[in-house]
């Protein structure tokens, strides 16, 4: 179908009703084109599409066009949507597997760039993060490849004396609720970080959630990503830095918020 976006989810939605399972694969910023197709054609269907969401997060210098910083927000907001984001090509190659297993529409993001394939297999259970690293005072909760930032920036802390451990979310939708209260009166901050812009993103679902169950008076939740504007040029590490994500800011600003706290 070329580059027509809204026609390809169109006829996916065909494919997938004559029991076929068709996978999507396209660039997050042209993946928002078709998001009529995805509510209408797809989710009201409750067919098993699978959108494998390239490009997700920045993209370096093709610029604000193509960073894919909103898909995060568009898609957890359809109703019986699965979403997943990798961490590295272990995860995405177990994300692939995991996506025809289930009867609704699933998207799976991950970034431009290379990744590690040194991993054993890896097993995704539904709504179900992964503890990449143990720690007692703070958690960085990752989306996707800011796991590498989380893993940095524990280490950094850790010579501050801060213990900081690392999640690999996995899943936009459903969230790990499970976990996620799991965290409540045991480690005194929660960070979200993730390559997507702020609003409507990962770190509002988990803050929807806290607020929901009432315990944000128990645990301090930090989010981090893009700001509410165009992200501009430039390669990925730049614009970690630029905009506050890499591993160095990231310590900074928990460092900082942690010191804050009572009884610290």
């Amino acid at each position: 179908v070329g580059i027509a976006e809204e026609h390809a989810v169109g006829l996916a939605s065909g494919l997938a009703k004559r029991g076929l399972k068709p996978v999507v694969a396209v660039y997050s910023s042209f993946l928002q084109r078709s998001l009529d197709q995805i509510i209408h054609d797809v989710a009201l269907q409750k067919i098993n599409v699978v959108f494998a969401i390239d490009r997700a997060g920045v993209v370096g210098s093709d610029g604000p066009t193509h960073h894919g910083v909103f898909d995060v927000g568009f898609l957890r907001m359809v109703p019986g949507m699965v979403c997943m984001a990798a961490a590295d090509g272990a995860e995405l190659e177990a994300m692939v597997d995991k996506s025809f297993e289930f009867s609704c529409p699933v998207s799976i993001r991950y970034p431009r760039g290379k990744t590690t394939q040194d991993r054993e297999k890896v097993v995704i259970e539904t709504g179900k993060s992964f503890v990449c690293r143990e720690g007692k005072d703070v958690v960085f909760f990752c989306l996707g490849p800011m796991k590498e930032q989380g893993l940095e920036a524990s280490d950094i802390l850790a010579k501050e004396g801060i213990s900081a451990g690392v999640v690999s979310a996995r899943f936009i939708k459903p969230l790990d609720t499970e976990f996620l209260l799991s965290l409540v009166g045991k480690v005194k901050v929660v960070c979200t970080v993730e390559d997507n812009v702020l609003s409507a993103g990962f770190g509002s679902a988990v803050l929807e959630f806290y607020q929901e169950q009432k315990v944000l008076d128990k645990v301090l939740l930090l989010s981090y990503g893009f700001p509410d504007e165009f992200v501009v040029a430039g390669e990925r590490d730049q614009l970690f830095a630029q905009y506050g994500l890499d591993a160095q800011s990231l310590a900074g600003k928990v460092k900082q918020a942690f010191k804050g706290l009572p009884g610290i």
